[in-house]
């Protein structure tokens, strides 16, 4: 491709061998000037002449043929980009074709530090080639001087030479810029159970830049998984994005983010999917406990982890679910026997959850269930009687009571003798497994204490009622104070009658558990950053109870905002960024009018930085408390 129609052709004839005959013609032309193929030629002015011409006859003195307009070199995609800062040698580029011929870069000094060398980088063979390049050129510039970064490529085809050049101006080669990229995570040395990908970008990357994940230990994996950064991935800021690379669980990975002049890396993140095992959990289902003293053994170390008693029948124990938190050495790898401190309710069956995380985030949970509590040694007792029930949802007063929750001490539940009385004047046994699972209908829906007693030695008894209705749980709007959460309960009964003490329970959601009366307020200060899903639950005089979930995050978060002038006029394109202990959290560029804007920002201490070429800025304090919402204007010179 040359820009214009012109074409050169071969003439072929049919003449006698050793005739002396010249053909000729005197113009060929493509239909147009653009690239494409099997493109029309027209040949025209075709002549013939020589001492043998007069026995050969023309039979036209033009033809029409076909052949290619191929792309002329080309570049793209070029990078340092115009008016950008580098701390680097590195360039980038994409070719349209394979070059054949040669190239260049040249970066010629136009302002700032002086620097009286031109500095040229020569294409090897491999710099070449059709596609991306990202080059180390190695050239000894100035710091602080100031160059045009020029692009050059020669090209010879069918006896022509073709050239592209671009021109990149105002780079300035500053060693002392910060790192333009922060990749916060995955952070060297972690667990991941995903592929998100957290950086933030000082300037934004140039076509071409890739996230790349090259294994170097753990499970094999025989591939490198490369994600092409797409064009809203490249802005200036803060980027997550999801590669949905194909990694293998167990692998070790080497991550990298490179944007053509500059690649950082995090070394040795484990991609890990596979949940941590818990096994060999103590107390086992069916089982009497006389104290809180649990033991398991984990398959790998654990990053957080709890033991939770959670009454399920027998006497009520107000600070159920009981929630103790795995710490230090309960996390690590292998069998452990932990007294968690309870003071259980004697007689109350419960159920047992150990609950672990791996380092990935990876969650497992096991439990056992019907473990009663017998702190008495057993007094002889050859059974803990235990029972449910339901109302029957066809035949009115009908209420169906399920035994099999007993523990036998000698066997299976069905092999206890039962006895039920259903305080109605009416019994049922002593009988065995035929009595275990039975029904009976009242002859009214008057509420009933119903005894059931086991091998003559263990009895339990329960209020049926046949009406239930669940209170209303309920509560005041939130009041957050950074860490600080505070609501006031406003639940009540359905029935008549006031809740009883200790009715409202709230789960935080941090491992803390508050327990009042219903109408109570409610505080509690969070420790760790991050959202939490509060559980708050009424529960009545018949053990009904209702819960609602109240989501929060702490600490509270604020806006940031500010106005840029510059001798009086508002001040657009600045590049404004707030840090967090020297990290960009997050950044933005300032409005037609000036303004700039950062939203859900949480409490802190930051700095604020703005940036834009040859422009300095004053009035910026050096740290910004930020505990409500926050304006900070300023003035650039």
């Amino acid at each position: 491709y040359d820009g214009t129609t012109f074409a050169t052709v071969t003439l072929s004839d049919d003449r006698v061998a050793g005739d002396i005959l010249t053909t000729a013609y005197a113009s060929a032309a493509f239909a147009d000037p653009n690239v494409g193929t099997a493109k029309t030629v027209t040949v025209s002015g075709i002549t013939a002449t020589g001492v043998d011409a007069g026995n050969y006859h023309l039979a036209s003195t033009s033809a029409v043929t076909t052949a290619d307009i191929t792309p002329g070199p080309e570049f793209s995609a070029t990078s340092p980009a115009p008016n950008s800062h580098i701390k680097t040698t590195m360039v980038g580029y994409v070719l349209n074709i394979n070059i054949n011929g040669s190239g260049s870069i040249t970066f010629t000094r136009t302002g700032g530090s002086v620097d009286a060398t031109s500095h040229i980088y020569h294409f090897t063979a491999p710099d070449l080639t059709a596609g991306s390049h990202s080059i180390n050129t190695g050239l000894s510039l100035v710091n602080g001087a100031l160059y045009t970064v020029t692009f050059d490529i020669q090209h010879n085809e069918g006896g022509a030479t073709y050239m592209a050049r671009v021109n990149n101006t105002s780079v300035l080669y500053d060693t002392s810029v910060a790192s333009t990229i922060i990749l916060s995570s995955p952070a060297s040395s972690s667990s991941v159970n995903n592929t998100i990908v957290s950086y933030s970008l000082e300037e934004p990357a140039a076509s071409g830049s890739t996230i790349v994940y090259t294994w170097t230990g753990g499970t094999a994996d025989v591939s490198s998984h490369t994600y092409d950064l797409t064009d809203s991935d490249r802005t200036l800021g803060s980027h997550t994005v999801t590669t949905d690379l194909p990694l293998v669980d167990g692998a070790v990975y080497t991550i990298a983010i490179d944007v053509l002049i500059e690649k950082v890396t995090n070394t040795s993140v484990k991609y890990d999917t596979t949940a941590v095992a818990i096994t060999n959990t103590l107390p086992a289902a069916r089982s009497v406990i006389a104290n809180a003293v649990v033991s398991y053994t984990l398959s790998e170390d654990a990053s957080s982890g709890s033991v939770t008693f959670t009454r399920t029948a027998g006497p009520p124990d107000a600070y159920s679910p009981r929630v103790y938190i795995m710490n230090g050495p309960d996390l690590s790898k292998g069998t452990h026997a932990v007294d968690t401190g309870f003071e259980l309710v004697n007689g109350a069956f419960y159920t047992v959850s150990f609950d672990a995380a791996d380092m990935s985030g990876n969650s497992a949970t096991i439990s056992s269930a019907l473990i009663i509590v017998d702190t008495s040694g057993g007094s002889g007792s050859t059974a803990y009687a235990n029972f449910v029930w339901n109302a029957d949802n066809v035949v009115t007063n009908k209420v169906n009571f399920d035994a099999s929750y007993t523990i036998c001490l000698g066997g299976a539940p069905s092999t206890c003798v039962y006895f039920w009385d259903f305080g109605d004047g009416t019994t049922s046994g002593p009988a065995s497994s035929g009595n275990m699972i039975i029904s009976h209908t009242y002859s009214s829906s008057a509420d009933r204490t119903v005894t059931l007693t086991v091998n003559n030695t263990s009895t339990m008894s329960q209020s049926v009622t046949l009406v239930k209705t669940p209170p209303v749980v309920n509560h005041s709007p939130l009041t957050l104070s950074l860490y600080t959460v505070s609501f006031a309960d406003a639940s009540s009964s359905t029935d008549g009658v006031p809740l009883p003490s200790n009715a409202i329970q709230v789960i935080w959601g941090d491992g803390a558990i508050s327990g009042q009366d219903a109408g109570s307020v409610f505080t509690h200060t969070y420790t760790r950053a991050r959202a939490y899903t509060i559980r708050h639950t009424a529960t009545d005089y018949h053990n009904v109870s209702t819960t609602e979930k109240i989501g929060v995050s702490a600490p509270q978060k604020f806006w940031v905002q500010g106005n840029i002038t510059k001798g009086g006029v508002n001040l657009p394109g600045v590049t404004v960024a707030l840090k967090y202990n020297g990290h960009t959290r997050a950044a933005t560029k300032t409005d037609e009018n000036g303004n700039y804007y950062f939203a859900n920002v949480p409490a802190g201490t930051y700095t604020i930085k703005a940036a834009k070429y040859q422009t300095t800025f004053s009035g910026i304090p050096a740290s910004v408390t930020v505990d409500t919402d926050t304006t900070v204007n300023f003035t650039a010179q």
